[in-house]
């Protein structure tokens, strides 16, 4: 206990190390004008990218496992958006024992999907979901154990796919609901007016993410 506490009030970037993880049909690009503000900001900034369609979540879990252990640094950071904080927790679940380090998850749904389960209902290809999300969705029991700082930001403009799919419940940005987003064990849980691929080029999100980088809460 006494060791988290002293890491945890190490101030300044020195040394650390963000990875940023996508989310669903996504590459990493969608992220650049989040990682320049990191970049900025001080810290060391680097893209993980994976298969989130045709990869098994197992594999996808070994490859950010293999990824994460050639990073330097005494710090390591994670910044996730949407299905990319569902892999960073199983992540978790699976090698707990990590550099220090803090997470930070953008309109990800870790309490269940509605969109997901709406694509089922519309009999939608499976391989729409990926096999790495369908996976994560059927965990049961999840909760965050906190083995180190986590903070969730959910958007609630509501524009996106779910409103292409049907009447996505209200409270949501327009993909992933707020109560999707919520952890049983995290530290914080924010809102922000925005949708899903806002929460990735917002200032106002940048400075929370920032904030909660350096000081394990938000502004």
């Amino acid at each position: 206990m006494t060791i988290r506490k002293t890491v945890d009030t190490i101030s300044g970037t020195k040394s650390q190390t963000v990875v940023l993880v996508h989310g669903i049909w996504m590459t990493g690009l969608e992220m650049s004008w989040l990682a320049r503000q990191l970049r900025k900001a001080g810290y060391d900034v680097r893209r993980f990218s994976y298969p989130s369609i045709r990869g098994e979540l197992r594999d996808n879990v070994e490859r950010l496992k293999r990824f994460v252990d050639s990073l330097s640094g005494d710090r390591v950071h994670f910044v996730c958006h949407s299905m990319g904080g569902l892999l960073v927790h199983e992540f978790f679940r699976q090698y707990p024992e990590q550099r220090p380090g803090r997470i930070v998850a953008l309109g990800t749904p870790f309490n269940g999907s509605w969109t997901a389960r709406r694509v089922r209902e519309l009999r939608l290809p499976r391989w729409t979901l990926g096999k790495t999300l369908l996976s994560l969705l059927s965990r049961e029991n999840v909760n965050w154990d906190g083995s180190c700082s986590l903070g969730i930001i959910a958007g609630t403009y509501s524009l996106g796919i779910g409103t292409v799919l049907g009447k996505i419940p209200s409270g949501s940005d327009g993909t992933v609901t707020v109560e999707e987003t919520k952890l049983s064990g995290a530290t914080a849980h924010i809102t922000a007016p925005l949708n899903h691929f806002g929460l990735l080029i917002s200032p106002a999100v940048f400075r929370q993410v920032d904030c909660f980088l350096r000081q394990g809460h938000f502004q």
